[in-house]
């Protein structure tokens, strides 16, 4: 059985190195290469194409040293295979190796299926608001049809401030109640960074994206370089304020 390589967010690359060796434990290529299939969650469903799927025989010239690379964020041929909220395992099938046939799970991962708040994916940071250091879920209040930006600060561990601008940033917020897809995402152009350090993510939503109220939003500030969600609370879209007569 392959390893469980995480929990990663929508769109991700996932690499995974694997080998293979004859009856002795040396190594040794593939005289067929067989396929790579992909199954989504305990079902029979595979992807139909083979796009996005990247199979490198004898890695930078390394016999018997396998390089396997899945873009998820390419849905050419198989539109709602790639779907968050689910599990995927990968399998070699039809391959020759030391003169056997062999069929063999090789890994499996998952898109944003383990936990609601936070995606254990290399360590996630503490996180603070302007003044009020928190490790807790940070919730965050807006008004209906009003663009609203918040200031998400970033430590580490330490206390330290974390450097956002060498990543790509991603704040994606969801209904507690509906899970499957995102009500809205924010990204560039419309999250900067400011601080001393870079620290502070400045996430401007707008009217559009607020257009409902909404109390049982969740959201994540998400670091789609390192693939790891840094700061997620709750939103409240609180009810459009109305002029006082």
């Amino acid at each position: 059985m392959g390893p469980y390589l995480g929990d990663f967010v929508e769109d991700s690359v996932i690499n995974h190195p694997w080998d293979t060796n004859d009856a002795n434990g040396a190594s040794i290529t593939r005289a067929v290469d067989g396929s790579i299939r992909i199954y989504k969650n305990n079902t029979d469903t595979q992807k139909t194409t083979a796009n996005g799927i990247t199979d490198t025989e004898d890695f930078d010239g390394l016999v018997g040293i396998h390089q396997l690379s899945v873009d998820t964020s390419d849905d050419t041929g198989d539109v709602g295979f790639w779907e968050r909220g689910n599990d995927y395992f990968v399998v070699l099938q039809g391959a020759t190796i030391d003169g056997q046939t062999v069929n063999a799970v090789l890994c499996s991962f998952s898109i944003e299926n383990r936990s609601r708040l936070n995606v254990i994916l290399g360590a996630v940071q503490s996180a603070t608001l302007p003044g009020n250091r928190t490790s807790s879920p940070v919730p965050l209040e807006m008004y209906q049809n009003e663009q609203k930006t918040f200031l998400l600060t970033v430590n580490d561990s330490s206390g330290d401030p974390v450097d956002l601008s060498a990543m790509t940033l991603r704040f994606v917020v969801h209904d507690e109640n509906d899970m499957t897809a995102a009500v809205f995402k924010v990204e560039l152009p419309d999250i900067t960074t400011s601080g001393v350090s870079n620290e502070i993510a400045n996430v401007t939503v707008s009217a559009a994206k607020a257009a409902t109220a909404n109390s049982s939003l969740l959201w994540k500030l998400w670091d789609i370089t390192g693939e790891q969600v840094l700061m997620s609370g709750n939103l409240k879209i609180k009810t459009a304020k109305k002029d006082s007569p």
